[in-house]
Parts: structure tokens; C-alpha cells; sequence
């Protein structure tokens, strides 16, 4: 979850009814978020205060009319788009999964579940055997949310809970990793989800003749809480009869909920507080089907319905308060517990008042908190914020030498700035490099700041471009040599053959003529084909061409050809060494009937 817990909103026993400020949340579209805005206070203004505390109406059924009563699902096909609405990440444009801890990619919806982080798809947090797939519940995305779709094949349709015993399947207990928001924040931390057989909740024990629950990490299991408690107030009887459903729910009557499902809600609801997660999905919820969770915007709602007895109020206390502010920093408000003879702890953060802080002036103040007719207090200190004194350029970059139209590769670099609180911070990532790209042959300086300080520089060397490496392609024979008929042990005459080299990627061509050589020096027997090979070799690669003379001569013809055919004959062809054929040219003159 975020570090930093939302305010939590309290109404307390005479019901008065405080909002929070709306959260924008991000929509996207064509992958750009855009904002989503809801009014979470005029959304609850018709619960009426005066018909409560008169006993005229319960809490549970003003929430069951309005949020029942307002709840326009989308189509089951449509969840995939929405929630884009309730479940991005901040800044990252990311689907947020709860089960397996991952960021998802929106269109990472289809595919196979082989394993954790292949896809996502949509979790129906109350399994759909326990309403009989019947809608709304089907579609309703407030209880239905994107998880990885592997880790929710393990969670099938059993029920929440805490594990005793990790069960002996794969990915029974899947650990994952923290995450950060667009900003780098970390809004999650690293966690688990679990299969196996429960523990007691509380002193109560699961009635479930399967014996095994699944447990989502500690810092979801207060969303997973309020998700359980909002499907009972919604749809009170629409659970079915299966053993799966009863552990939890039953339609016989208040409180909707067996006495396991009671306890573990009301544990994890206090365990984990709203965050800041839960009221951006509010929003989006509210902007996809037109209602809202009550038990994020009023937490203190579940008490008042499913424990409304705490016994007597013996104290408060606050929970890991911030203590140290830079000077001009705004308060972050700690939660408060109110403690209860019974020794049940009731989140009352945003009933609690705050008094004696102060960020304008350096040094110590106490800040005092008030619930009902309890109070207590804890110290702060202010202090300057630190800002940097110096910087200066550790560690140049590793690469020196480059060639014209280059950038700058930072790589080893160190750039240290001193704060003024006696520590030191690496800026390199931040720091500007003039030049960044080199257009100047020699020795250039290149000059390292950051923010407003001078770090220092470094001398890098800049040569010319080299030309680039030319790859041969092929050779083509486009002109045979002048002389092409030979007496056996003459000399091979190249005089008037033309050779012109092709390149990869390019259609430069040039002509090799002068730089070929020959397999043939003087011709060894007669033939009217007599095959010379022509090679041509650069940058280590190799081509060759073949073309046929003929040699006449007392020797032993090796080839000839029979009839009227061919007193001249010449085939030309182009030869790849890979094997391709690029070029075959095949020139035939027939003789005169009456030449010999």
C-alpha cells in the first residue's frame, strides 16, 4: 500500500458526518491518463444523522438503499476497460494487482496462466459460486478486480483467511517485491499470498469442511475487508447455499455475515487503515457504476455496524507519529486509537483533534491529541531543511575517445554533492553536460553542473567518422574479356573483362576488374566450355564469377558439344560462395548450314 496512509474519515457515535478533499485518479486513454473526478461528500449527505440516532433507521440499511439502490454495473466485457478508471497506478499508467504484487500493462488481458506475471484478468473477490454468477454481483467492479491471473487460479473460489499450514501446490505461498509509483515512491512494499488450512480468527474458527482459506498479503487484507463488508451491505441476500459461501455470508438476516466472517472483517479492517489506494478506486468506482465503497470513506462506519459495543473507553493512543519536520513542511496526522476496556482498538484518527504544531520555527514542540475526554501528547522536532553546499566531479566518465556526431556516455561518472547537514549525495543522474553531443574534431572540454553549481570538467577526444565498413554482397561479370578463344597452353588474356561489386544495404557498385583473380593461368586441354573462375575478395569476405572460353588444340577434348551448334559458346554467370546464384547469361551461335 501507500506509505502514506489516506486520512481516514470518522463519524463517530453522534454520526457527524466528515469528507475528505476528492483524490483525482488517472483514466487513460490511448494510454494517457486523464483525471476522474468524484464528490464524495455530497454522495453521502442523504444518510440521515437525525434517523439514526432516533433508532428510525439502522446504519446498515440507509447504506443497503443508497449504495443498492445507485449501483449501474457496466457489462462484464467492459470491466477490462474501467479499470483503467479504478486501478492505475499513479503515474505509470499501470493495472494494479493485489494478488501477485505485479504492474500490468492494460492490454496484458489475454493469454495463459502458466505462471505468476504472464497476464492479469478479472477477480470476483466474492468467487462467483457464491451468488451463482448472477448479476449485478457479476459485474460489479467493486468487489471485482484485476489480479495476476496465475495467483488467482490458486485462490480459486475458496475463502479469506490467515494460514496456518502452507499448503503443498505450486505458488501456495508466492512471495513478491515492492513497487513505486510514477514518481518513484514506494507504494507498496514486498509481501506474500498464501493457500493452506486456517487459523482461528480471534478464537473462531472457519466452519469448512475443505479446510483451506487464502490469505492475501498484510497490506491489502484491510481493502479485502472492506470489499467483503461492502458485497454484504449491497447484495445482503444474494450469497447462495454452497459450503464455500456459508463460511462467510448468510441471508437469514443481520449481520449478513457468519461469525468467522465478522471476525476476520472487523481484524483486518483495523489491521490495515484505508490508503490512498482504496479512495482513488473509490473514485473511479463511483465514476464507473455510480456508488461507492461506504467503509473507505467512513471506516469508523464498520464498528458502528458490526461492533457497535466496544465497552468503555479507558484511553488513546498514537501510532508511530512523525517526529522530525524539515522547517515549512505540513503536518502528517498519525492515526489515533481509542482503547477500550474489552481491549478492542478503534481507528478514530479523523474524530481526534491536533493541537501545538508549528513548522515556522526551527527547534522542539509538543503536539497535543484530544479525543472525547482523553488526551495525550508526543514531541517533534523542526530543523533546517539541508540544501547543498558544493558539488564537485568525483569520477569523469569512463569513455574518452569518441567520433564526431557521438554524445556523451556517462557511465562512471560520479558526481558528489555536500549537504549542509554533513552528508553527501551522488547527483550524477541529475547533472547537465555542455557539450552533450560532440561536433567539434580534437580535444573538447566538456563542462559538468548541477542545479546552479559548477561540478567541473573533463577533456574528451573527438576524431573524424570513420567511413563505414562496406559488406560485399555479390560480383557480376557485365562484360566478357576481348578474347575468348585459345590454343591449349596459352596464356589467359583478362583484357576488356569488366567485374562490378554489389553491397549490402546499399546501391553503391564499383568496378573490381583490376583487383580479380584468376584459377586459370594457361589452358591445360581443349574445350568448347572451358570454365575459367574469377575471385574477388574485400574486407574478408569473397565472391566469385565463372565464365567459359573455348581452347581448340591437339589435346584431348574434357567437353564439347555435338550437331550444328556453338562454334562460339559463352556462358557467364555470378556465383555466390553462400551458394545463391545471382546471375546466369548463356550466349549460343548457330553455325551455317555449309560452314565446317
Amino acid at each position: 500500500m501507500y506509505v502514506m496512509k489516506h486520512r481516514l474519515l470518522t463519524l463517530g457515535l453522534s454520526f457527524s458526518l466528515l469528507f475528505a478533499g476528492v483524490i483525482s485518479f488517472g483514466q487513460i486513454k490511448e494510454e494517457k491518463a486523464v483525471q476522474v473526478k468524484a464528490d464524495s461528500d455530497s454522495y453521502w449527505s442523504t444518510i440521515s444523522e437525525s434517523a439514526i440516532a432516533s433508532g428510525e433507521e439502522t446504519l446498515f440499511n440507509a447504506l443497503n438503499k443508497k449504495i443498492r439502490g445507485d449501483v449501474k454495473v457496466v457489462g462484464y466485457s467492459s470491466l477490462y476497460e474501467n479499470y483503467k478508471y479504478t486501478d492505475y497506478v499513479p503515474g505509470k499508467n499501470l493495472v494494479w494487482d493485489m494478488y501477485g504484487g505485479f504492474q500490468y500493462l492494460p492490454s496484458k488481458n489475454t493469454g495463459n496462466y502458466k505462471k505468476p506475471g504472464d497476464m492479469y484478468n478479472r477477480e470476483h473477490s466474492i468467487p462467483q459460486s457464491w451468488f451463482s454468477e448472477h448479476s449485478p454481483m457479476k459485474s460489479d467492479i467493486g468487489h471485482v478486480l484485476p489480479t495476476d491471473g496465475k495467483i488467482n487460479g490458486v485462490r480459486s473460489n475458496y475463502p479469506f483467511g490467515e494460514v496456518d499450514v502452507v499448503g503443498t501446490g505450486d505458488y501456495n505461498n508466492y512471495s513478491f517485491g515492492s513497487q513505486t509509483d510514477g514518481d518513484g515512491n514506494i507504494i507498496q512494499t514486498a509481501g506474500y499470498s498464501k493457500l493452506g488450512t486456517p487459523k482461528k480468527i480471534n478464537d473462531v474458527s472457519i466452519k469448512y469442511s475443505k479446510n483451506t482459506v487464502f490469505e492475501p498479503d498484510d497490506q491489502y487484507k484491510g481493502d479485502f475487508a472492506r470489499i467483503c463488508l461492502y458485497f454484504a451491505t449491497c447484495y445482503p441476500k444474494e450469497a447462495d447455499d454452497t459450503a464455500e459461501a456459508q463460511t462467510f455470508y448468510k441471508t437469514s438476516g443481520f449481520p449478513y455475515l457468519t461469525e468467522y466472517g465478522v471476525a476476520l472483517c472487523l481484524k483486518w479492517h483495523h489491521q490495515d487503515p484505508v490508503s490512498v489506494k482504496e479512495t482513488s478506486r473509490n473514485d473511479g468506482m463511483q465514476t464507473v457504476q455510480k456508488n461507492r465503497n461506504p467503509y473507505i470513506d467512513h471506516p469508523e462506519w464498520v464498528d458502528a455496524i458490526w461492533n457497535p459495543n466496544p465497552g468503555e473507553l479507558t484511553g488513546i493512543e498514537v501510532v508511530s507519529p512523525k517526529t522530525t519536520y524539515y522547517q515549512g513542511d505540513s503536518f502528517a496526522k498519525p492515526k489515533v486509537n481509542a482503547l477500550y476496556d474489552s481491549g478492542k482498538k478503534v481507528d478514530v484518527t479523523n474524530s481526534a483533534s491536533f493541537s501545538g504544531f508549528d513548522s515556522s520555527t526551527l527547534g522542539n514542540k509538543t503536539i497535543e491529541v484530544t479525543y472525547e475526554d482523553f488526551k495525550t501528547s508526543y514531541d517533534i522536532t523542526v530543523i533546517e531543511k539541508p540544501y547543498i553546499t558544493s558539488v564537485s566531479l568525483t569520477t569523469p566518465p569512463s569513455k574518452l575517445e569518441y567520433t564526431v556526431g557521438e554524445t556523451i556516455n556517462r557511465t562512471g561518472m560520479v558526481v558528489t554533492a555536500s549537504i549542509s547537514d554533513g552528508t553527501t549525495a551522488n547527483v550524477s543522474s541529475g547533472c547537465t553536460l555542455t557539450p552533450s553531443k560532440l561536433t567539434t574534431i580534437g580535444e573538447v572540454t566538456v563542462n559538468v553542473t548541477y542545479q546552479d553549481f559548477e561540478a567541473g570538467s573533463f577533456i574528451v577526444t573527438v576524431s573524424e567518422e570513420p567511413e563505414p565498413t562496406r559488406i560485399l554482397q555479390s560480383i557480376e561479370l557485365t562484360r566478357m574479356p576481348t578474347k575468348t578463344t585459345y590454343n591449349v597452353g596459352e596464356t589467359f588474356d583478362p583484357t576488356g573483362l569488366q567485374i562490378i561489386a554489389h553491397y549490402v544495404d546499399s546501391e553503391e557498385t564499383e568496378d573490381v576488374s583490376d583487383l580479380v583473380t584468376f584459377d586459370v593461368t594457361t589452358f591445360e586441354y581443349a574445350s568448347d566450355k572451358y570454365p575459367v573462375f574469377a575471385t574477388y575478395t574485400e574486407n574478408g569476405i569473397s565472391d566469385r564469377a565463372i565464365f567459359r572460353v573455348k581452347v581448340v588444340g591437339s589435346a584431348p577434348t574434357k567437353s564439347g558439344c555435338g550437331g550444328n551448334i556453338a562454334t562460339t559458346s559463352i556462358v557467364l554467370a555470378s556465383i555466390s560462395l553462400a551458394g545463391i546464384a545471382i546471375l546466369i547469361i548463356s550466349t549460343t551461335i548457330r553455325k551455317k548450314k555449309n560452314e565446317k
